[in-house]
């Protein structure tokens, strides 16, 4: 249980130190591709204008507390199995059941024309996904905690 790297001693084994240099670069490289495009929504989303309008300080910022935050998510959760608990009852939720409700209701053709009972179906969908939210949350963290 745990990490797999906990089970090698470095020692003399070249291969162990090319595989621990690999990983390493793997991580470096795999952090900086996923904190580029997300920076990139969140200037969208604040409209701040697109990566080559927006104030370099402003982007600098957004990149900092980025990685800030995944710092922090790092060396605070316990196992990737508690951290993939969490995002897959984040994101099974929130993909699943509340952003397509929420879609649909903020959609003009759909909202104009759709029936009461079509508003509360979409509405009780937003309600379950909060609710298997929770729900995944819980059983996750339980988990991690039992075992």
């Amino acid at each position: 249980k745990g990490s797999v790297l906990k089970n090698y001693k470095l020692g003399d084994d070249v291969s162990l130190y090319v595989a621990y240099t690999c990983l390493a670069v793997k991580l470096t490289a795999g952090h900086t591709l996923c904190i580029a495009p997300t920076r990139d929504s969140i200037l969208y989303t604040l409209k701040l204008g697109e990566y080559h309008t927006a104030d370099p300080a402003k982007r600098m910022i957004i990149s900092a507390l980025l990685s800030v935050s995944a710092l922090v998510v790092a060396l605070f959760i316990p196992s990737l199995q508690l951290l993939f608990g969490f995002l897959g009852g984040l994101c099974g939720s929130l993909l699943g059941f509340v952003f397509p409700a929420l879609f649909a209701l903020k959609s003009p053709g759909w909202a104009d024309e759709c029936s009461k009972w079509d508003r509360i179906g979409a509405w009780t969908l937003v309600v379950i996904g909060v609710i298997v939210f929770i729900l995944g949350t819980v059983a996750s963290i339980y988990e991690s905690v039992v075992s």
